[in-house]
C-alpha cells in the first residue's frame, strides 16, 4: 500500500488516501526503493516517491519533471506517449474490467462523484456488462418489469400478453 499525501489538485478538492497497489508492481517498487536510498542517504527526512535531486525547498519533484520522467521510461520501453494519466486511466479500467464498481474507482481516484471517474477516466466494456448481466439472470434473480403506480392510466398498447410495466 502506498500514500498519497500531495495528490495534484489538493487546493480544489484533491484529498490524501491510500490505494491498493497490483502485486505486479511490487518487484518494480523494490528495485526503485534500492536506488532511492541514495537521494536519502544526502536527504534523509525526504520520504517522497519521486524526490527531488536540486533543492527546491519543498523536496518533491515539480509535475512537470515527473512528467518528464514518466515519458523517458515509456520510451525506454517502447511505449510511446506514455503519460500519467494514461497510467490513471489504465489501473481504473482495469479494476473495472476485473468486477470492481464504479463507485470502488471514484473513491480510490479521490473523486467526488462517480460521474467524473465515468466521463473522465473509464466506462465498464460492452462485454463487461454483458457478462454481469447473464450472471446476475444465471443466479436466478431475473429483470422484472414493474406494475405501474395505482391509478396509473391503462396503456396504450393493448397486446393479449403485454406487460405494462415501463421499459
Amino acid at each position: 500500500m502506498c500514500h498519497i499525501a500531495h495528490p495534484n489538485d489538493e487546493d480544489t478538492n484533491g484529498e490524501e488516501r491510500d490505494p491498493p497497489l497490483r502485486l505486479e508492481c511490487v518487484p518494480f517498487l523494490k528495485r526503485y526503493f534500492a536506488k532511492r536510498l541514495s537521494v536519502q542517504a544526502v536527504k534523509p527526512k525526504n520520504n517522497y516517491l519521486f524526490p527531488a535531486l536540486r533543492d527546491r525547498g519543498d523536496g518533491k519533484l515539480s509535475t512537470n519533471s515527473i512528467t518528464k520522467m514518466v515519458r523517458r521510461v515509456g520510451q525506454h520501453a517502447g511505449v510511446v506517449g506514455l503519460d500519467l494519466h494514461k497510467c490513471r486511466r489504465t489501473y481504473g479500467q482495469i479494476l473495472l474490467d476485473e468486477g470492481a464498481s464504479v463507485e470502488t474507482v471514484s473513491v480510490l481516484y479521490g473523486h467526488l462523484e462517480t460521474s467524473t471517474t465515468e466521463r473522465s477516466y473509464c466506462r465498464k466494456k460492452q462485454d463487461m456488462a454483458v457478462k454481469a448481466t447473464r450472471d446476475i439472470w444465471a443466479g436466478g434473480v431475473q429483470s422484472q418489469t414493474p406494475s405501474p403506480p395505482a391509478g396509473a392510466e391503462k396503456p396504450r398498447i393493448d397486446f393479449k400478453n403485454w406487460d405494462p410495466g415501463y421499459c
